[in-house]
């Protein structure tokens, strides 16, 4: 089996792009024999034995005998990582593997490029809006997907939030990371390992957000708390704010219970209690 597969590497390698004289491509092997038929509009070099090609402004996928492994009928296809393929049909994104296989069905309005967790963004519905001269997907429900394409958070979310804002240097109270609003540009990346995330069904901001898991439990509920912080050892450092004064305690994802503290040594002490439980 691995060589057959080094062969077809091989293969893939000697074989080039050649164009004939009516502006039709096809490939040609070392000796210049033509061994797939030039017929199509533009095609990339052979990658891993798949190459991609166009016919009629459609986009598909070919293997070294020429053979169509992904019909010539998306809009684009593009690399996107070393296994999968960004496929667009129209304005809609999908996946698929290198054998053709449809990883993800070409519904969604963004799949951004996996971050360096291997965690990627995808995007169901919204309207194409811009900020700062940047394009996002005003009222789209948001989810997570890993580097197989697999779904880990389901697109459920009109606001999904990661816990990337560090604001002690402002806030010398805060005590780790808390909730980043962001607009999803279609250009940016995930910053986390999203092992926790905020989410709001309804809203576009981070106040009162709910708590998700990467498993995509939901650990708290959405409105409980005005602010919240990453968690550590299943506590959760929360805010509430009022007129006179900010609330602030901590949350037991694992027990439920909620202490709250009005001063900051209050809630160091009862975030000893709690983690001696």
């Amino acid at each position: 089996m691995m060589f057959l597969v080094f062969m077809i590497g091989m293969q893939a390698q000697d074989l080039k792009i050649h164009v004939n004289n009516k502006g039709k491509i096809g490939f040609v092997d070392a000796s210049g024999e033509e061994v797939i038929k030039c017929q199509y509009e533009s095609a990339f070099p052979f990658s891993d034995g798949v190459s991609i090609v166009s016919k009629s402004g459609k986009y598909g996928l070919i293997d070294t005998q020429g053979k169509v492994i992904l019909q010539l009928k998306y809009s684009s296809i593009s690399s996107w990582n070393k296994k999968l393929y960004l496929i667009k049909d129209g304005k809609k994104m999908g996946l698929a593997k290198h054998d053709g296989t449809i990883v993800l069905k070409p519904q969604y309005s963004l799949i951004t490029r996996t971050n360096n967790y291997g965690k990627a963004l995808i995007a169901l519905g919204g309207k194409s809006s811009s900020n700062d001269n940047k394009t996002y997907f005003a009222n789209a429900k948001y989810g997570i997907i890993d580097s197989n394409g697999d779904i880990i958070i389901k697109p459920n979310y009109k606001g999904l939030y990661e816990f990337s804002y560090d604001g002690k240097d402002y806030y010398p109270y805060y005590e780790g990371k808390r909730l980043e609003y962001s607009y999803h540009y279609t250009s940016d990346t995930l910053k986390t390992d999203c092992s926790y995330l905020g989410f709001s069904k309804n809203g576009s901001n981070i106040y009162g957000a709910g708590l998700i898991d990467d498993s995509g439990k939901e650990r708290l509920k959405q409105g409980l708390f005005d602010f919240i912080m990453l968690p550590k050892s299943n506590m959760v450092r929360y805010y509430i704010t009022k007129k006179k004064e900010t609330i602030c305690g901590y949350y037991n994802l694992d027990t439920g219970k909620s202490f709250k503290a009005t001063t900051f040594k209050e809630a160091i002490n009862n975030m000893k209690s709690l983690l001696s439980r």
